[in-house]
């Protein structure tokens, strides 16, 4: 599950915490892309100790990009530069 939280400090622990709670089966997990953040919310998913959710660093915002389009391009070139072929990608 890609989430672009950019500016969501107040609300990525319970987006986290409500995803996590889904009782989907199969292995999954959450990836967050900071999607610009300046207000904190980096800090609290890198601060998070559960496994099941990731972060990564988002590269600068390329023109004619959005910010959320581009944290979920962002997520699925990482998955797939670790030669991983998920049979579905979900986005939040």
């Amino acid at each position: 599950m890609f989430v672009p939280a950019g500016n969501k400090q107040g609300l990525i622990g319970q987006t986290r915490t409500s995803l996590q709670n889904q009782d989907y089966p199969g292995n999954w997990s959450i990836v967050v892309v900071g999607d610009s953040s300046d207000d904190g919310t980096v800090d609290d998913i890198q601060n998070t100790r559960d496994t099941q959710t990731k972060h990564l660093s988002e590269r600068p915002l390329p023109e004619c990009w959005t910010g959320k389009l581009w944290s979920l391009q962002q997520g699925i070139n990482a998955i797939s530069r670790r030669g991983r072929s998920p049979t579905y990608f979900l986005f939040s």
